[in-house]
């Protein structure tokens, strides 16, 4: 965090692994997108308490944040962490709830912005505001109560609104309060914390040339999480002799074309350090996604599944966004041998 505004410029990552040692591999960029992308997976964690995930799985700063010793520091790392991505078009596996996006990017968030803090919070705040019988009737009064880590606390929306009684006549007045506690106060700091982070990378300006729904799409890729098959081949280049008619080449997108969604992704973030597409599509990934030729000792007849086929693993340069891909000769040994690769998430130095 202490880097600030410097962080624009080139950051070098080294990994080390479980045994000490430094993993294999100059980082050209790809090692910082996968650093971020842990950072991010670790950091956004609604289990650290730091952000609360929405009832869709989209994440906001959390209010507790601020009642935790070093919390509102990791919410500005990770609005710095965010800022990095953004800058540098490295996608994240996150989304961040269109509440908070909007604030980031300077609108006014109000009662319909409420729907995507707690859906069932909106609808309940609905029914008091649509009320037909008498309001007083509810037992309610302008304040908000809260749960700190077990430590009650009583959030007046008004000064002496404890003692206050929510009438027909006040009614909407509450409701409007009670929605700007919980989207602009009650967080306000937490919040704050993680807009000083990503402003340390990219300006005010900057983000208010997009909607929330287009600077998600720009943090974490397009709304759809599959990876087009077909728009990745059309814009993949081929390297050490392999072409895209080679029988390899051919087996390896029939493999990757009837993968899972969750086996796609595996493979895409094994080879870019990225599970998503590109915002624009494969056409902008730079460098492109590339397969090149790893040459193993095969059997003569092991494309009819006897004798030895390639007993290597495929391994990756995800600073060049390639897949070095050994000269499989079965769709079946293939598969094994690239899904195993790709689910175990292991670094440079697995083949």
């Amino acid at each position: 965090a202490k880097l600030g505004s410097r962080a624009k410029g080139r950051v070098e990552i080294k990994f080390v692994n479980e045994a000490g040692l430094s993993e294999a591999g100059m980082d050209y960029g790809g090692l910082l997108k996968e650093f971020l992308e842990e950072v991010a997976k670790r950091g956004f964690d609604p289990n650290l308490a730091i952000f609360k995930a929405t009832g869709e799985g989209c994440l906001h700063p959390s209010h507790l944040a601020e009642f935790m010793d070093g919390g509102l520091a990791l919410l500005y790392l990770m609005g710095m962490v965010v800022g990095k991505c953004l800058y540098d078009g490295i996608l994240l596996d996150i989304r961040l709830a269109n509440f908070f996006v909007s604030s980031l990017l300077g609108a006014n968030v109000d009662l319909e912005d409420l729907r995507s803090y707690d859906a069932d919070l909106y609808h309940q705040i609905l029914n008091v505001k649509t009320y037909e019988g008498d309001a007083e009737d509810l037992g309610l009064f302008f304040a908000v109560e809260d749960d700190i880590f077990g430590r009650h606390v009583v959030n007046e929306l008004i000064e002496g609104g404890e003692d206050v009684a929510v009438t027909s006549s006040n009614v909407n007045l509450y409701v409007h309060l009670v929605a700007n506690f919980y989207l602009n106060r009650q967080g306000s700091r937490s919040a704050g914390a993680f807009r000083k982070g990503l402003l340390q990378l990219v300006s005010p300006g900057w983000l208010r040339m997009f909607s929330s729904r287009d600077l998600n799409d720009l943090l974490s890729g397009p709304g759809h999480s599959d990876i087009d098959v077909d728009d990745l081949r059309r814009h993949t280049k081929y390297s050490n002799g392999y072409s895209e008619k080679s029988p390899t080449v051919v087996l390896f997108w029939k493999v990757l074309k009837s993968a899972s969604v969750e086996e796609r992704r595996a493979v895409m973030k094994f080879v870019t350090s990225s599970s998503r597409s590109p915002v624009l599509g494969f056409a902008s990934l730079n460098p492109p996604f590339c397969l090149s030729k790893v040459k193993c000792e095969t059997g003569m007849f092991a494309s009819l599944g006897l004798g030895k086929d390639a007993d290597r693993l495929p391994s990756a340069s995800t600073c060049f966004n390639t897949l070095k891909l050994p000269n499989f000769k079965s769709a079946k040994v293939l598969r094994q041998k690239l899904m195993y690769a790709a689910m175990s998430g292991a670094g440079f130095e697995l083949s």
